[in-house]
């Protein structure tokens, strides 16, 4: 859930999976996600977060215990590496 202006994702924007858990949250700004993301486990915990500026930056992902850290690395318009 979100608005558009001028056809483009913008503010905050929340998504779910199918069984109604939120799925991720953060901002878009003229299309691009920016700011601090989070991510969630079907389940409800916490899976990551993102620190992202024109859809780039660095994540830090987390096993199901939302505390152990199980990856980090670099996102680019969304593709992980690292």
């Amino acid at each position: 859930e979100g608005r558009y202006t001028n056809n483009k994702p913008e503010g905050e924007w929340k998504f779910y999976f199918e069984n109604g858990q939120l799925k991720s949250k953060g901002n878009y700004l003229e299309g691009l996600r920016d700011g601090l993301w989070l991510f969630y486990y079907e389940s409800g915990g916490f899976k990551a977060q993102a620190d992202l500026k024109q859809d780039k930056g660095a994540y830090i992902e987390y096993y199901p215990d939302g505390v152990t850290v199980k990856s980090r690395g670099f996102l680019d318009a969304g593709r992980s590496n690292g």
